[in-house]
Order: structure tokens, then sequence, then C-alpha cells
């Protein structure tokens, strides 16, 4: 045998080893479609594809299809390397229905079972933080889940779990770690959070600068709405303690960022004519009728009965009786059916005396 005929002998025998242990594998081992070979490209489980479906569902947010594709996929394929994932999509979705009890089961399976990944374990806390975030609950349980999570969570997640502490912190009445974690935050949960604490704290300027500083910095969103109805309420809250304390330079600031920030809400009227009062009650009669005209004259008109009454007595006080008339005429004609029907009619009848001397 020549050099040449014992080379090809020689790849021919290597080339049948190979081929026997490839035939031997799926011989012995069966093909499952989870070998460490994969599958035959082109070609996928039945497993990934009812998972993917899983997903494309939830992520188009159809929560219902979700929900029972998910159950049906745990049902068949309980030691899934997908499971953990498909359980915080169970919790997330129960969540995004409000159904935070259930939502709450879920995380709890993911969070008990020693062998969730960590991206799994890590979604199921912030899922958890936001749970309590709603029920506006202080729950230990929950705060240690949520710090073991942030010790063991990358940057990116450690600024969604911070948020989470923080609400816990607040909870539990622990301010200025609160504020700490929610200094850590990213955006607007970290505005909305230093807010809960400063109204917490009784630091309405605070808060009050934090809501400014969210109108200012994020479009009209989900959060929104939320945002300006606590904004409304603490510039109020304050403006109105530092009327009473007469401190009218503040108050007069708070009942102007309530105008400017929100010109179109009914809330606009109230702020005008308290911002008229302030000034009548000083005897700057120029500026309260100012205010009291823009209160008239917008397009909001639940403070019109007030402004207008009050408008009327200026014209009264300043010796103007003929146009202190006219205006409680005019408040007769809008407003028939007022409690202060009976006063507007005395006070027609003092200006009108009050000319015939």
């Amino acid at each position: 045998m020549n050099s040449s005929d014992r080379w090809l002998l020689f790849w021919s025998l290597l080339l049948l080893i190979v081929l026997t242990v490839i035939i031997s594998y799926f011989l012995f081992s069966g093909f499952s479609g989870k070998s460490f070979l994969h599958l035959p490209i082109g070609f996928t489980s039945e497993e990934d594809k009812d998972f993917r479906k899983v997903e494309v569902f939830f992520n188009t947010r159809d929560y219902d299809k979700s929900i029972n594709l998910a159950l049906d996929f745990l049902s068949e394929f309980p030691e899934s390397r997908h499971r953990f994932r498909v359980m915080t999509i169970l919790a997330e979705s129960f969540f995004n229905k409000r159904e935070y009890s259930i939502s709450e089961k879920y995380v709890m399976k993911v969070l008990a079972d020693p062998h969730v990944d960590m991206n799994s374990y890590v979604d199921a806390n912030i899922i958890f933080g936001a749970i309590y975030r709603e029920y506006e609950k202080f729950n230990p349980v929950v705060l240690h889940y949520l710090e073991d999570a942030y010790v063991k969570a990358d940057r990116n997640e450690k600024l969604l779990l911070s948020t989470f502490i923080g609400y816990q912190y607040l909870y539990k009445k622990e301010y200025r770690t609160a504020l700490r974690f929610f200094n850590e935050s990213s955006g607007e949960e970290g505005i909305i959070g230093r807010a809960r604490v400063y109204v917490e704290q009784g630091n309405y300027p605070g808060a009050i600068q934090e809501y400014i500083n969210y109108f200012n910095t994020y479009p009209v969103n989900e959060r929104y709405n939320r945002v300006k109805i606590a904004f409304l309420k603490q510039s109020f809250y304050y403006a109105d303690f530092l009327r009473k304390t007469k401190d009218y330079n503040s108050a007069l600031k708070y009942y102007i960022n309530v105008v400017s920030f929100f010109p179109k809400e009914k809330e606009v009227d109230e702020a005008l004519v308290k911002m008229a009062e302030i000034y009548e009650e000083n005897k700057d009669y120029k500026n309260a009728l100012l205010y009291f005209d823009r209160a008239l004259n917008n397009a909001v008109t639940n403070s019109d009965e007030s402004a207008l009454y009050n408008k009327a007595k200026i014209y009264y006080e300043t010796k103007n009786y003929r146009e202190a008339i006219s205006f409680f005429r005019e408040f007769q004609s809008r407003f028939p059916s007022s409690l202060l029907s009976n006063k507007v009619a005395e006070w027609i009848d003092i200006a009108t005396k009050e000319i015939s001397n």
C-alpha cells in the first residue's frame, strides 16, 4: 500500500467515525429539538412558537389574550426555560388590568423559585414595587426584595428599582432615605416621588416647584393629569394659607402659577378672583378690577358670579354709584337664582339713595 492509499484509508475511517457518532446521538438521545445541536435552520419548536405568541399579544397590550396564552403555556410546558418570563408577563398583564392580588401571586411564584434567572427576578421586583405603590402601603417583605434586587441589578434597572424603594420609605415615613432614592430615580418618576415627599413633610414650595419642573420637562402623557390635579390642589392650599397669614405677595405668586400653567382650566377663575380679592383687601382697586375683569372675560365661567358681584361692590366703594348699579343689575340678569340676590337688591337701593343725595 503506497502513501496515497494510506491517506485515503485514513480519511475514509475518520469520516466513518464521525457519521457513526452523529447517528448514535440521534438513535440514543432522540430528536426533541432541544439538543446542543439545536434545530435545523428555519425550524422552531412548538414551545418557542407558543412563547413568542405570548410575548406578541403582551407587547400589543392585548392582556386578556396574553393571559390565556400564558396560562396554556405554563400548563403545557411547566419546566420550560421561558417559564419565568411567562410568569412575569402574567404578573404585569394582571397589574395592567388592575387585578393586583392576582399579579402579586405570580410575582411571588417567580421570587420564591431558587432557579429564577436574574432578569426575571428583577422584573418581578419592579412589578412588586408598582403594586404596592398603587396600594400606597409599606410592606417590609416588598422592601426586602426590592433592596436585594437593587444590589444585584445593572445601572438601568437600579433607576427603576430606586423609584419603588423610594415609595416604600415614603410610606414608612423615612423621608430622607426616600428622597435619596427618588434623587437617584430617572426622569418623571423621580420628580413625582420627590413632590410626594415634600407634601408629606409640609414643604409645599418644594412640592409645587417639582410639579413645575415636571410641566416644563414632560409633554402630556398618562401621568400628566394626575400631576396637574396634585399641583392645583397643593397650589391652592398653600396660597390660601399664605393669604390667611397676610403674606399677600407670596400668595399671589402661587395663584399666578395656576393661571400661567392652566389658563383654560376651571380653577383659573377661582385663582383670578382670589387674586382680585387680595388687591381689594389692600385697597388696590385698579388691580382688583383688572383681575375681576380677567375672570369675567375668559372662557371659564365658574367664578363669574363672585367676580361680577365684587366688581360692582368696588364701583360702589369708589363712589361710582351709577356704574355700581349697572353691574348689580347685570348680576341680577345673569344670576337670577343666586343666593346673593337679596344683597344685590339692597346694594342697588343704597347706591340709588347715594345718587339722590
